[in-house]
C-alpha cells in the first residue's frame, strides 16, 4: 500500500507540475501574441488578401505579366491561379505526380511553366488549364524554371547540377549547361535573352552565355547554398538569396559584390528586384519578407511577419504590390506603394 502511495503520490505531482507548466506556457504565449499583433501594427504592410488554397507548402509564386493575376505552385503537386484584387481562386492545375517548385508565367501571360520533383517541367495554357506539353531530359528534381523575354524558350536548374535551355513550342532540348558542382537551385533570363543567371549549392553564381552555353563569369562570396537569383532590369546587377541569412548585390560585367543585405536572421529563401531597380525583396525562413533599398544596403521595413517561413516573394509589374508564398500554404498579397514612395516611418 506504501508502494502504491508513493507511486500515485509521484503520479499526481506529475501531473500538477506538468498542469502549472502548461499554464505558464499558455500565460506565456497570450502574452507574446500580444506582442507579435504590436509588432505587426508597426511592421506590416496593408494586406489586400492572404488566402489559403493549398494543402501543403507553397514553393513558388509569380505574378501575371499585366499584375491582374498570381499564380502559385504547391508541394501538393498543383499550379493555382487567383485574382490579385480580390484573392479569389480561379484555377488548379493538375499534372505533376510530385510537388511543384517552381512557376513562371510567358511574356504574354498566356502560358505558364511549372518544374517539379518529379524531374520534369509542365508547360500549360493559362486560361483552360490544359496541360501542353512535358519537358523530360533532368536527371533529378527540377528546382527553378524561367522563359525567356521573347517568350520562345524556357531555362531549368536541376539538382542533377545542370541547367538546360528547351524549345517552348516544340519541348525540344537545345544544350546544357555544365560547370556547377552543387545542385542547382535558381536561374534567371537578362532581361535581353542573350545571358543567363544561376545559383547553386556549391555556394557561386554563374553567368552563362545563352547562345552557346558558355560560363562567362563566377561569383563567389556566399558561404553556403544559394537558393534565388536575379537580374536587375537594366541587367547590370543581380542579386542574390543564400541560406547564409544574407542577401548580395553584384555587379554583372566585373563579379564584384557591391554590397551584402544583413538582417534575416534564418536562410533567405527567395529575392526580387522592383521593375525600377530600386528596391528589393527578400524572403525568408524566419518568417519574414523584408524590402530594402538597393543603394544604400538598408532595410526599409518588414513587410511581412508571421509564423511559417517564406518560400517565394516577387513584386508587381508596376511595383505596387508583393506576393508571398510560406509553408502553411498561404499566398498573400500587401499593397505597399506608401512603402516605397516614401511614406512611411523606416524601421530604425
Amino acid at each position: 500500500m506504501t508502494d502504491l502511495r508513493k507511486k500515485y503520490g509521484l503520479f499526481i505531482f506529475a501531473g500538477i507540475a506538468i498542469t502549472v507548466l502548461l499554464l505558464s506556457i499558455m500565460s506565456n504565449n497570450i502574452v507574446r501574441a500580444k506582442e507579435v499583433v504590436a509588432s505587426l501594427s508597426q511592421k506590416q504592410a496593408p494586406e489586400i488578401f492572404v488566402q489559403s488554397g493549398h494543402a501543403l507548402t507553397i514553393n513558388s509564386v509569380a505574378f501575371s505579366p499585366d499584375g491582374r493575376f498570381a499564380l502559385s505552385g504547391s508541394q501538393d503537386k498543383t499550379l493555382k491561379l487567383w485574382e490579385v484584387t480580390g484573392g479569389k481562386e480561379i484555377r488548379t492545375y493538375k499534372g505533376h505526380t510530385l510537388g511543384v517548385t517552381s512557376v513562371a508565367f510567358s511574356p504574354d501571360g498566356r502560358y505558364a511553366l511549372s518544374g517539379s520533383w518529379d524531374n520534369t517541367m509542365k508547360f500549360w495554357e493559362v486560361a483552360g488549364g490544359r496541360e501542353l506539353r512535358t519537358f523530360r531530359g533532368h536527371e533529378s528534381t527540377v528546382f527553378s524554371v524561367a522563359i525567356s523575354p521573347d517568350g520562345k524558350y524556357a531555362l531549368s536548374g536541376s539538382r542533377d547540377k545542370t541547367l538546360k535551355l528547351w524549345e517552348l513550342s516544340t519541348g525540344k532540348e537545345i544544350r546544357t549547361f555544365r560547370g556547377h558542382t552543387g545542385w542547382v537551385h535558381s536561374v534567371a533570363f537578362s532581361l535581353d535573352g542573350k545571358h543567363a543567371l544561376s545559383g547553386s549549392a556549391d555556394q557561386t553564381l554563374r553567368l552563362w552565355e545563352v547562345s552557346s552555353g558558355r560560363e562567362m563569369r563566377l561569383f563567389q562570396g556566399h558561404e553556403i547554398t544559394i537558393s534565388s537569383v536575379t537580374f536587375s532590369p537594366d541587367g547590370k546587377f543581380a542579386l542574390s538569396g543564400s541560406y547564409d541569412s544574407t542577401m548580395r548585390l553584384w555587379d554583372v560585367s566585373s563579379g564584384k559584390e557591391i554590397r551584402a543585405f544583413l538582417g534575416h536572421t534564418y536562410g533567405i529563401s527567395s529575392v526580387a528586384f522592383s521593375p525600377d531597380g530600386k528596391y528589393a525583396l527578400s524572403g525568408g525562413e524566419d518568417s519574414t519578407t523584408r524590402l530594402w533599398d538597393v543603394t544604400s544596403g538598408k532595410m526599409i521595413r518588414i513587410l511581412q511577419e508571421q509564423t511559417n517561413p517564406i518560400f517565394s516573394v516577387a513584386f508587381s509589374p508596376n511595383g505596387k504590390h508583393v506576393l508571398s508564398g510560406s509553408e502553411n500554404g498561404a499566398i498573400a498579397i500587401w499593397n505597399v506603394p506608401r512603402l516605397i514612395q516614401g511614406d512611411y516611418d523606416p524601421l530604425k
